[in-house]
């Protein structure tokens, strides 16, 4: 939590002096803290945002190679499954309520899982959606 750099596009940008001001609040930006984050970016951020962006660059990254995903580690047992990165999650069910809107209901990693969020936080579904991520935070 004391520094969080992200890369956005083969770009690095620190983005700490931002933490305390960002609207989707410092743990959407520290989640994504040290990794490849262009697609996370995209996902959610206007072109104001991408403008604001530039405020924190620090340079190109070196040794630039194909992105890697997000290290996906299973739950465990005794301790909430809500970490500092991705976790896949079973969809269980799908409501249509109405022509605009659905009810869906994800299952957690497995049965022993807890919820494991602290009062307060939130937390950021990521999926593609024809070929797009979407990201909404809850």
């Amino acid at each position: 939590e004391k520094s969080a750099w992200i890369v956005v596009e083969g770009r690095v940008y620190d983005c700490t002096p931002y933490l305390e001001d960002h609207p989707g609040g410092a743990s959407s930006i520290l989640l994504v803290a040290g990794q490849e984050a262009t697609e996370d970016f995209e996902a959610v951020h206007s072109k104001k945002a991408w403008g604001q962006l530039e405020d924190y660059y620090i340079g190109p990254l070196k040794n630039q190679s194909a992105p890697s995903a997000p290290v996906v580690a299973p739950a465990p047992q005794d301790e909430g499954f809500l970490k500092k990165q991705a976790q896949p999650l079973p969809l269980i069910e799908k409501i249509t309520v109405s022509q605009d809107t659905r009810i869906f209901r994800f299952g957690l990693p497995s049965p022993n899982a807890r919820l494991g969020l602290p009062t307060g936080m939130h937390m950021l579904l990521k999926a593609k959606v024809g070929g797009a991520t979407v990201m909404r935070p809850y």
